[in-house]
């Protein structure tokens, strides 16, 4: 059919009528209809304000996450019905949380969600992002997510600067306990330290990634940290600081969303994904791939010590983890992995009992895989619960796992570095051995606080193996080297908290 005036298409009389109806409808659908007790996203198709009938009262005022709660803006009655327009509240663009004030009263419930775009209307957040199951160098794995079931996963990408589009093809999952969906695309066969251009089929805004170098000349750059969405201007304020630094690529270890598997929190994880595509970005606008590993906030019932029905199946970590393994292709199952790039680099992401038990399986699996990287340069394991705690007590008995089953693997390997999380506080320890100092000892690092609230820790004088301690918002950038690697604990702000260096390990003889 020819785009034709309603009017033509279907004659004067029904044309009108059609007419009518059509603008009638799209005046109503420009407005989000809200209930109490409901907390479903906003926007599928945008949206300018919010309706609530039905409710009895006096005055309703709506506060918000956007301006830290101060400001509370009056809904306006009619009829039966109060209405707010977002574009009176003054909103900036991104993500919010609200609530309602009835009568001066908090509505019940948890926060709502709330994503405005740039021209003031609110819809779906924006989830794209990327990360990797396969060799960074020549792979990239493009995560999206979208709110039809029909919806291809499929793009289009290319090389910076050429014209000619290639065509990408993936499968998709359910985003667990919404309507949407999770799109996943590898790219294999890339060329090695190129800039890539990627689209999406109906879509016209051109996203970019770089593929890692196959060697390590002169220096790669990394960011590492965890514990990352209590307040959510917080997780943006260390995403913008960390995004302007351009590291090649982010690894979180574990305390993503904090959403704890449960279908009622399913919106944190829309916020953690927002963020990061707003504000997780290099200064020339590339997106900048994200590798996470599984901690306690991302599973029902935080550890196996409260999972007296733990059985390790497929099925199980499904129903115990949902999102995060349905959200990223890497670890993916069991919940732990290795990841190569090329022959200078291996990140060894472990599960710090929270899918799985520290010993057994996984402590097989560690020996093995840290014993065919025996030539690698740099081999840093990362995982959520610490060996060496900054916060918490060190008999604690995951952290004392740690020590057992896999510190005597770390020292018996090319291992020199390991990064912890948890204990919402920076943390470096000296080089340690068995416990002790030790100048060819590991040092680890943490404890993780991207964008969560901080704990007092144990001071260099109560627990010794520490050199540093802070109750400080940091994260860790490293600088590798061929021969060297330079650590520097970096605030919030981009202030350089603590740094040292460690030689690179020569290469053991077979």
């Amino acid at each position: 059919m020819t785009n034709r005036p309603i009017h033509r298409r279907f004659g004067w009389p029904i044309g009108w009528i059609g007419l009518w109806l059509l603008m009638t409808f799209c005046a109503q659908a420009e407005w989000h209809e809200i209930t109490l007790g409901e907390r479903e996203l906003i926007g599928r198709e945008p949206v300018i304000g919010l309706v609530l009938s039905g409710v009895d009262a006096g005055r309703i005022e709506l506060r918000h996450s956007g301006d830290q709660w101060a400001s509370a803006h009056r809904m306006r009655r009619v009829d039966d019905r109060w209405k707010i327009n977002f574009r009176d509240m003054g909103l900036e663009p991104g993500y919010h949380e609200f609530k309602l004030l009835i009568d001066h009263q908090w509505e019940d419930g948890m926060n709502r969600p709330l994503y405005i775009r740039r021209d003031g209307r609110a819809t779906y957040p924006p989830a794209v992002y990327l990360t990797w199951k396969s060799d960074p160098t020549t792979t990239m794995t493009i995560h999206w997510h979208s709110d039809d079931e029909l919806d291809p996963s499929s793009l289009l990408y290319r090389t910076h600067g050429r014209s000619l589009w290639k065509n990408g093809h993936g499968a998709r999952v359910p985003f667990p306990h919404t309507s949407r969906w999770v799109h996943s695309v590898e790219l294999t066969g890339l060329t090695p330290n190129q800039t890539y251009e990627f689209r999406f089929i109906d879509g016209e805004e051109v996203y970019r990634f770089k593929t890692l170098p196959k060697r390590l000349d002169p220096s790669l750059r990394f960011v590492s940290g965890g514990d990352v969405y209590h307040e959510i201007h917080w997780m943006n304020a260390m995403n913008r600081m960390v995004g302007a630094r351009d590291p090649a690529f982010v690894v979180l270890g574990g305390g993503l969303a904090y959403a704890g598997g449960e279908p009622h929190n399913a919106y944190r994880w829309h916020a953690l994904l927002a963020s990061f595509y707003d504000h997780l970005r290099a200064p020339d606008g590339r997106m900048i791939p994200i590798i996470a590993a599984v901690g306690y906030p991302e599973v029902q019932g935080h550890t196996l010590l409260e999972r007296p029905d733990f059985e390790s199946s497929r099925r199980w970590r499904e129903a115990a983890a949902p999102y995060f393994l349905n959200l990223f292709a890497f670890p993916g199952h069991p919940g732990y992995g290795v990841l190569d790039f090329g022959e200078y680099l291996s990140l060894i992401l472990l599960d710090s009992m929270h899918l799985n038990p520290v010993d057994g399986a996984q402590a097989t699996w560690l020996r093995e895989v840290l014993q065919a990287r025996k030539q690698i340069p740099h081999v840093f394991p990362f995982y959520h619960m610490p060996a060496y705690p900054s916060v918490h007590p060190f008999d604690a008995l995951i952290s004392a796992a740690i020590r057992e089953h896999w510190v005597p693997l770390f020292e018996a390997s090319p291992v020199r570095l390991a990064f912890e999380h948890h204990d919402p506080a920076l943390k470096i320890t000296h080089p340690l051995r068995g416990g002790e100092r030790a100048v060819d000892g590991i040092t680890y690092v943490g404890d993780g606080l991207w964008g969560t609230y901080t704990a007092a820790p144990a001071t260099p004088e109560e627990r010794p193996y520490l050199r540093t301690s802070a109750a400080v918002p940091h994260v860790f950038e490293v600088q590798l080297e061929p021969a060297s690697r330079v650590v520097r604990a970096i605030g919030r702000n981009g202030e350089v908290l603590g740094s040292f260096s460690q030689p690179v390990l020569p290469k053991v003889s077979e």
